[in-house]
Order: C-alpha cells, then structure tokens, then sequence
C-alpha cells in the first residue's frame, strides 16, 4: 500500500512539474525499496531523488535521500559508501541547526564505523549522539552502543557499566530486543 501510494505521489509531481515534491516521493520511494530488500533499487531512486533536492536546493530532504541511501548501502555491506553519505548528511544537518535530527545521524554513523571496527570512530560518533540527546534521555540502544565502543577501545569497566545501564533501561521499558 505505500509502495502504491509513493507511487501516485511521483506520478502526480511529475504531471505538474513539481520537482521538490518529485524528489521526496522519490525519496519515500527509496526507502521502501530499502526496507523490501531491493537495495538496487532503493540507490538508483535514492540517487535520483538527491539530484532533484540538490537541484532545488532542499537541504532537509537531501539530509534525509543521503540517510536512506546509506541505509541501502550499509545493508548491503558498502559500509564505505553509507559512511560518505552519513557524513554529508551529517553536515547537513549540523548547517540546519538540527540537533535532534543530529542526534539520528550520528548514531548511525557511529553503527557503521563499528561495522568496520573503527571503534575510536564509533565511539565518537555515539559520544556526539548522546550529547546531543542528554545521557538521562538516550535509548538503550545507543546506550549500549556505547558500552560496546568503549570496550573496543579498552575501557572496559566503563563500557560495563553503560552496558548494564542499558539493560537495566531495556527491561524497565520491557524492551525484548534489547533484553535478549
């Protein structure tokens, strides 16, 4: 049903030429290619509709084409690519003055440095992230995230610690994914 609806939404931009609205639903379009698993697909829509937002010069959708073609290209283990595309966006973001949107960015940006066992990278990516969102408020995923940075580095104790946080966190919000 979205697939269908993102759909009609680039055929009714492209009847009347409306390029900024063609570029999003190209970019909604990507996404759901990405999350069907057509990852081809989901980077030559997501390409496409960057072009058209870099034409128009909308700096929040090219923010969020570069996150959904990193998506696409992390997936499928380009994890290379994703982190180029995660940067700009990064960029972005900070030039929009997006601090919650900064947040999102960065730790996933810190998901893919830690693919690549970067893990001085990662944890400066998810240092920023929490930052941004203050420790009290961060998800346990992050959290977590952190605790695993800062092990890769060798702070033990102190990735412990944020690793325990997070799951006392993940089982107060009854969360399995986390708890598991």
């Amino acid at each position: 049903a979205s697939a269908q609806l993102a759909e009609k939404a680039i055929q009714m931009a492209q009847a009347i030429d409306f390029r900024a609205g063609l570029g999003s639903a190209k970019r909604v379009r990507a996404d759901i290619y990405w999350k069907l698993g057509h990852t081809d697909q989901a980077l030559a829509m997501g390409q496409s509709a960057l072009t058209l937002l870099e034409q128009v010069g909308d700096l929040e959708q090219q923010a969020a084409a570069r996150v959904s073609m990193a998506a696409a290209y992390h997936s499928s283990g380009q994890f290379y690519k994703a982190i180029l595309h995660l940067q700009r966006a990064v960029r972005i973001v900070e030039q929009l003055g997006r601090q919650f949107e900064l947040a999102i960015v960065s730790s996933n940006l810190g998901e893919t440095y830690a693919e690549l066992f970067a893990m001085d990278k990662a944890l400066e990516a998810h240092q920023k992230a929490i930052e941004l969102v203050g420790y009290e408020r961060a998800h346990p995923d992050l959290i977590r995230n952190l605790g695993v940075d800062l092990m890769g580095v060798g702070r033990k104790e102190e990735g412990l610690a944020h690793l325990m946080t997070a799951l006392e966190r993940a089982r107060h919000n009854s969360d399995p994914d986390l708890i598991a």
